[in-house]
């Protein structure tokens, strides 16, 4: 069946229906080969029974996807009542996210006052960052602050501020 497919090509295999009876289980796949769009002399294959067990050990998509396990992950950032998100940079106070950081670090725990910072600071969040201030925002949120939550919203604090202290001093300025 798949003889004339080269040993470089993915195929993809989409469950179409599910059959169970009563001496096992089986599912009707569809096998879709993902490769080389030049090949156009390929058999067609058709939709195939394979056992279920088979079927239920293959690598999800989502593995490939980078698709979340949960919706919780794709909720909004924050609940920021009362905070523009379009501010400036410049309406950042300079030194906040070290002042910030440094409070966490002692083990103090400014919630309110972070969550304000890391939301305005977020519109101006490089790529690099941004998981960084999702681990943030989302230990903000939950109220649990471990160790390592704390941790990682002090380095969003510092980081963001330092790059946005770049930003606003210009490349080959000094402050």
């Amino acid at each position: 069946m798949f003889a004339d497919l080269d040993d470089d090509m993915l195929v993809e295999v989409m469950l179409i229906d599910s059959i169970i009876d009563d001496r096992n289980t089986k599912a009707l796949v569809m096998f879709i080969p993902h490769g080389d769009p030049c090949q156009i002399d390929q058999a067609e294959l058709s939709p195939t029974v394979v056992p279920a067990r088979w079927f239920s050990e293959l690598m999800p998509m989502s593995i490939f996807l980078d698709i979340p396990d949960d919706a919780s992950s794709l909720s909004p950032v924050g609940n920021a009542t009362g905070v523009d998100p379009e501010v400036a940079i410049a309406e950042i106070t300079p030194g906040l996210g070290e002042e910030l950081a440094a409070r966490w670090r002692a083990n103090k725990r400014p919630i309110a006052a972070t969550l304000q910072y890391v939301v305005q600071c977020y519109p101006h969040t490089p790529a690099h960052l941004l998981n960084i201030a999702f681990d943030a925002i989302e230990a903000l949120q939950s109220g649990s602050f471990s160790k390592a939550s704390r941790g990682r919203i002090a380095s969003y604090c510092e980081l963001i501020s330092r790059h946005l202290s770049s930003l606003s001093t210009g490349p080959g300025e000094s402050e």
